[in-house]
C-alpha cells in the first residue's frame, strides 16, 4: 500500500515545494550605493613596501538616465595625522552612464554647460573607464596606455553590505601589481 502511495506523495511534496516562496536576496542595483560614505584605508606600494593611511569620503548620486556620479576624496595622512606638513588630498570625480545594452556603465566627461562634450580617446592617452555590478560589488576599472607605451590598469572593488562598504583597489603596471589598498567606509547620509 505504501509503495503504491509513494508516487502520489512525491507529487504532493513537489507541488508543495514549488508553491512555497523561496527567499531570494534582492539584487544589488546602482542606487543601493547612493549616499555619502566616510571611512579609512591603507595603501601599500609593493615596490617600496611603503604604507599610507588615508581618510576617505565618497558620494554616490543619481545622474541622468540611470547613470551615477561618484565624487571621492582621499586625505593621505602623515604619521596618522591630517594636520601635518606633507598631507596630500586627492579628489576624483566621475560620471558613468549605462552602456547601450545596459550590461555595464561607461564613463562620460563631467558635464560642462560652457563646452561641447568630448569623447574619451584612449589613442590620445585618455584613460578608458567603465563600471559594472557583480552581486553586491561595484567594480570600477580604468585602463590607460602611457606615453612610453606601457599600460596601467586600476581596479576598484566596493562591496556593499547595508550601510557598510568594503573597499579594495589595485594598480597594475605592465601586468604587475604595484599598489594595493584595503579599506572600509560607512554610510553617513
Amino acid at each position: 500500500m505504501l509503495l503504491r502511495a509513494l508516487p502520489a506523495l512525491a507529487l504532493v511534496f513537489s507541488l508543495a515545494v514549488t508553491a512555497l516562496p523561496i527567499p531570494v536576496a534582492a539584487e544589488t542595483v546602482i542606487s543601493d550605493f547612493h549616499g555619502v560614505w566616510v571611512g579609512e584605508a591603507v595603501s601599500r606600494n609593493l615596490k617600496t613596501g611603503a604604507e599610507e593611511r588615508r581618510d576617505i569620503t565618497a558620494e554616490f548620486r543619481k545622474h541622468r538616465r540611470g547613470g551615477v556620479q561618484m565624487d571621492r576624496v582621499a586625505v593621505i595622512l602623515v604619521d596618522g595625522k591630517r594636520a601635518a606638513p606633507g598631507v596630500k588630498r586627492r579628489v576624483t570625480e566621475q560620471v558613468f552612464r549605462p552602456a547601450e545594452d545596459g550590461a555595464f556603465y561607461v564613463e562620460i566627461p563631467k558635464p560642462n554647460p560652457f563646452k561641447e562634450a568630448e569623447e574619451m580617446r584612449a589613442i590620445d592617452g585618455d584613460a578608458v573607464r567603465w563600471a559594472s555590478l557583480d552581486g553586491n560589488h561595484l567594480l570600477i576599472y580604468s585602463f590607460a596606455v602611457l606615453d612610453d607605451g606601457s599600460f596601467e590598469l586600476q581596479a576598484l572593488d566596493s562591496a556593499i553590505d547595508g550601510d557598510r562598504l568594503e573597499i579594495s583597489f589595485q594598480r597594475v603596471m605592465d601586468g604587475k601589481v604595484v599598489v594595493e589598498l584595503e579599506g572600509m567606509a560607512v554610510r553617513v547620509e
